[in-house]
């Protein structure tokens, strides 16, 4: 790494329907992965509490799962490739 280049600066993206993303970019996804690991250690001291409804808390990990997923994506913003399918009439068969 040379000294021009940030730290973290990401290379051409490595999976397909996905872009480079910015630092910024990049330290706001490590936000919320953080973010998302310290709900999972809370979670985890709830499920073995005495006496909670697992049930319930199972459908909570669903949606927090979910939820960041979602905000992950937010930041990422892959490729729509339903929308690029929809828009293509080649791929459409039209």
């Amino acid at each position: 790494m040379t000294a021009s280049q940030p730290e973290y600066q990401q290379r051409p993206a490595p999976l397909a329907g996905y872009r480079a993303l910015s630092g910024d970019e990049i330290d706001m996804v490590n936000a919320w992965k953080d973010t998302e690991r310290q709900l999972a250690q809370l979670w985890a001291v709830t499920y073995d509490f005495p006496e909670v409804d697992r049930h319930c808390l199972d459908v909570a990990k669903d949606a927090f799962t979910t939820a960041f997923m979602w905000a992950v994506r937010g930041v990422a913003r892959p490729r729509d490739v339903f929308a690029e399918a929809r828009a293509d009439p080649q791929l459409r068969g039209d």
